[in-house]
């Protein structure tokens, strides 16, 4: 099934093209105006955050010079520098006439002015304080840290906590003069909350504030008192600003403050020596540039609206024609050329729609004189012509049908002569089949007895073959005995030659017991001279000198014996060994007329061994002929059978060719 692609309307893309190109230039004309608004708010919010600074700068400082003024008037004061002046080293400030009055003043002072915490003084002279209520620290003044900076200036401390009150507090110090030294100093001690509260009044917009900060970063001021007397960094401030409080550059940071992102410049009072932040939350500070940034996008986001409206009302209107022209050509690409175009106009539009009429005019003259004339090829009649004038592009279809026509007549004809050809040779290619068919299966009987006849002689051959083999195994054990044989019968030559070394051995042990009997006999004849000697004392060895010429005799007795038995012994041993030597050669002989016929066997055996091999090549070769044949046999008959199937099938041919009329073309 066709997949229908449902395209766009001229007129949607139209208004598409032209609401996203006037979006994209309202985009383009906000994203500038938003940056331009962004940047003159921005400097805005900047001016206004430095206002500020210079405005609480100027509050603190002012409120730093009242009191610092207030010090200056005490200390010129006669009841101040004149005690001073007359105290002397070794005498205690309070000893004298003017301390009480001192006293006095300083507690009149303390009322008059509530941001005063406490007050006292010190006399170089005696080097101790004295606080406002008279009493006497036991506390050098020259060991102080500001001594030396107080010695010819003011000087203001940093933060710190009293220890009595507990209340946080500076103290501002000052020298007392009397014209031409310094004879003691002032000190007063000034609670900071004062500053707190009226940096708290300067706290602008919801998130704006001021606060206060001292060179060493400790908070002095601030709307949250809580955080007063706390350095910067155990107050969660993380980023930039604790640089730009090291050295104040007038721009704004941004930095966080517990975790919330706020917008601040840090400015300078008292000559540098404290630190001004005015800040506000980074949220509140790009407020007013966000809602500028959004009431432009809405008035942009509505002339586009409104401009799309429009756009698409007239659009609609002027392509309307275009949506009927549209669905005509959908209708002529899908092969429906009975469609009627009813506009009539005189633009654009309406030439198009004229122009269309005559298309589809045009078209279906020309589909109806193509689709006669094929209707006449499909009844096999080539000769069919039209009288239709093709025009322009048209024309090669006319030139395409003429030279298909031509084409197809020349291709028809030659089929036809090829037929009958092909229908001729086929005859004779089956009745050579038949012949060649017939000719292989009488081969294939001739050779089906050839290779019965030489399996019959290879069959014998193998029997032969075998017969040898048995005779060769028989001659082989026989010739094992006959050598097994010989080996015993030389062993037994062996054993000869040994019995008569060991007879010949015992006929030299016999020689030697004779010439033992004869001296043994020499030896009971000087017995017996002796005994005879002797007398009476000498007869019992007489009688034995006697037995041991008896057994000497007995014994050369038994020797000569002895000796004839072994010559005797002697004589068939060598008789014994000479035949022994005259049947191992005779079995030498045997050996070798048996190692000659095993030879003459093994020989017989491989050449049966090669005849039964050739013989087996032989049967393989005219296995191999026989299937040759029977293959050929096989395939003789089936190109018999396809000769014949081709001879019909050109007939069939030469029908159908003979059903086509074709006109006369050279």
């Amino acid at each position: 099934m066709k997949k229908v692609v449902r395209s766009k309307k001229l007129s949607t893309t139209l208004v598409l093209f032209s609401v996203i190109t006037l979006f994209v230039l309202n985009t383009i004309s906000a994203v500038c105006i938003s940056v331009i608004a962004g940047a003159g708010m921005k400097q805005t919010q900047d001016n206004f955050l430095q206002q500020s600074i210079r405005g609480a700068s100027n509050a603190v400082e002012q409120f730093i010079d009242k009191e610092i003024a207030i010090v200056q008037m005490m200390a010129r004061s006669d009841q101040i520098s004149a005690l001073l002046a007359e105290s002397t080293p070794g005498t205690a400030l309070s000893d004298m006439p003017r301390f009480a009055d001192t006293i006095a003043f300083l507690r009149q002072t303390m009322n008059t002015y509530p941001n005063i915490l406490n007050m006292g003084f010190g006399s170089l002279a005696e080097d101790r304080i004295y606080t406002q209520d008279g009493t006497r620290l036991d506390i050098s003044l020259s060991g102080r840290s500001y001594f030396n900076e107080a010695m010819s200036d003011i000087y203001i401390t940093s933060l710190y906590t009293d220890t009595v009150t507990g209340e946080n507090c500076i103290s501002i110090i000052t020298p007392v003069t009397d014209g031409l030294r310094t004879t003691g100093m002032l000190i007063l001690d000034l609670k900071i909350a004062r500053i707190s509260e009226f940096l708290t009044q300067m706290s602008f917009d919801k998130t704006g504030r001021i606060a206060l900060i001292s060179e060493d970063n400790v908070v002095l001021g601030y709307a949250n008192t809580d955080l007063v007397g706390k350095n910067v960094k155990d107050v969660g401030v993380e980023g930039d600003l604790l640089d730009d409080l090291a050295a104040p550059s007038g721009d704004i940071v941004q930095y966080k403050m517990n975790g919330q992102s706020r917008m601040g410049i840090v400015g300078t009072a008292l000559d540098g020596r404290w630190r001004m932040l005015s800040s506000m939350s980074t949220g509140e500070y790009y407020a007013v540039i966000s809602k500028v940034i959004i009431a432009l996008d809405l008035l942009l986001l509505g002339s586009t609206v409104i401009m799309a409206a429009m756009l698409f009302a007239v659009t609609k209107k002027k392509l309307r024609p275009v949506t009927e022209l549209c669905a005509g050509l959908q209708e002529i690409s899908e092969g429906n050329l009975s469609i009627t175009i009813t506009h009539h106009g005189d633009d654009e539009v309406g030439a198009m729609a004229d122009s269309m009429r005559h298309c589809v005019d045009h078209l279906s003259s020309y589909i109806h004189a193509i689709s006669a004339v094929m209707e006449s090829f499909a009844r096999g009649d080539l000769t069919a012509t039209t009288d239709i004038e093709f025009k322009g592009d048209f024309l090669s279809i006319e030139h395409s049908l003429s030279e298909f026509v031509r084409k197809l007549t020349t291709l028809m004809r030659g089929i036809h002569q090829v037929s009958e050809q092909v229908s001729s040779d086929a005859e004779q290619v089956s009745s050579g089949a038949q012949a060649l068919a017939q000719s292989s299966t009488e081969q294939s009987s001739s050779v089906d007895t050839l290779a019965s006849a030489v399996a019959e002689i290879s069959s014998t051959v193998n029997d032969n073959h075998q017969i040898v083999m048995n005779a060769t195994d028989g001659v082989v054990q026989i010739n094992s005995s006959i050598v097994e044989g010989d080996q015993k019968m030389r062993q037994s030559l062996v054993f000869m030659n040994e019995i008569l070394e060991k007879s010949n051995e015992i006929s030299h042990i016999i020689k030697v017991i004779e010439d033992i009997a004869f001296q043994t006999n020499i030896l009971a004849l000087n017995a017996a001279i002796e005994a005879a000697r002797a007398g009476v004392a000498g007869k019992g060895f007489s009688v034995v000198a006697d037995e041991v010429r008896n057994l000497a005799g007995k014994t050369a007795e038994a020797s000569n014996t002895t000796t004839a038995l072994i010559a005797a012994s002697l004589t068939a041993v060598e008789k014994g060994t000479q035949s022994m030597e005259t049947t191992s050669q005779f079995m030498e002989q045997i050996m070798d007329e048996d190692q000659k016929i095993t030879e003459v066997f093994y020989t017989i055996s491989e050449a049966s061994e090669q005849q039964s091999s050739f013989l087996s090549q032989i049967v393989q070769s005219v296995d191999q002929i026989s299937s040759v044949v029977q293959t050929n046999s096989a395939t003789a008959e089936q190109n018999a059978a396809v000769s014949a199937e081709l001879s019909g099938q050109a007939q069939k041919l030469r029908s159908m060719i003979s059903q086509f009329r074709l006109p006369d073309i050279e």
